[in-house]
């Protein structure tokens, strides 16, 4: 999977929508393919590793609280599940 490298606080995203912007620019057409062909039932599958790049990638673990409380969420960790799982909606949406 992808990494995603946004360094400065000035570029993480604040909103879902911004983080799947982020995702798609990011994200390989592979790995794009391998997240819609999942069922909704086994995106955890993807928490472990794609979760980890979102919440290091989006700052979830270093204070973006403005993406947290986007999501509805007070934990980074389920932050980032929620975003995956609003990735999933958005591609099947798309493809």
């Amino acid at each position: 999977m992808s990494e995603i490298k946004l360094t400065t606080k000035k570029l993480w995203p604040t909103t879902i929508d911004g983080s799947i912007s982020i995702l798609d620019a990011t994200l390989s057409d592979k790995d794009k393919q391998n997240i819609n062909n999942l069922e909704r039932k086994n995106l955890h599958l993807l928490y472990p590793e794609l979760g980890r790049i979102i919440r290091e990638g989006f700052g979830l673990d270093e204070g973006n609280d403005e993406l947290i409380t986007a999501t509805l969420e007070t934990d980074p960790e389920l932050a980032a599940k929620t975003i995956i799982h609003d990735y999933w909606v958005h591609l099947h949406s798309t493809y």
